[in-house]
């Protein structure tokens, strides 16, 4: 939606469904392997867009303790805070010119998976936890659950309460990409 719509010659669509920015449930689903599959890529990306978190909550992933500094080594990809740093820090070191920024994900109400509903007060923590992590890093971000409650959504105009953009509650459809692009670009 972006590259069609806005001044960007092209772009790479790297996002994979039910992946986590931890290791914590499942290690063959995790973010940092998806970037460091583009390790080999030629192209000096300006800008990189990064999202992740959600499966971590839903999964229910110890959030863990933000680092001292900023050696990799010293993550804990077991962690939702760990797994975060490590995502970020590849990306970083893969393309330390590009603009990086990050999406946070609006709150899902009415989401359920494995009979688990989204809570918000645990949502809440994640995000606490990702705002931490992104201000440590320097990192931009989009924010669409800031100012969520329990009964009203930040992000109204993407009808989270409804199946007009959220078909499954929790993914876009492409009306809801449409309508989120102008707020990502």
């Amino acid at each position: 939606f972006i590259q069609n719509n806005y001044d960007l010659k092209s772009s790479v669509n790297a996002g994979i469904a039910d992946y986590r920015v931890s290791t914590y449930d499942d290690k063959n689903k995790w973010l940092v392997t998806q970037v460091k599959n583009h390790y080999g890529d030629t192209t000096n990306y300006d800008f990189v867009i990064m999202q992740g978190g959600i499966n971590d909550m839903l999964y229910r992933t110890p959030i863990g303790s933000l680092s001292d500094g900023f050696d990799a080594s010293t993550f804990d990809a077991n962690t939702f805070i760990g797994g975060l740093e490590l995502y970020i820090s590849s990306v970083v070191a893969k393309w330390p010119n590009a603009r990086i920024g990050y999406i946070i994900t609006y709150f899902c109400p009415n989401y359920t998976e494995r009979g688990l509903k989204w809570d918000f007060n645990a949502h809440k923590k994640y995000y606490d936890a990702t705002i931490q992590v992104l201000n440590k890093w320097n990192i931009t971000y989009l924010d669409l659950f800031a100012g969520s409650t329990e009964t009203q959504s930040y992000t109204e105009f993407l009808s989270v309460y409804s199946r007009t953009y959220l078909p499954d509650y929790l993914h876009l459809n492409n009306a809801g990409y449409d309508r989120i692009s102008p707020y990502i670009y």
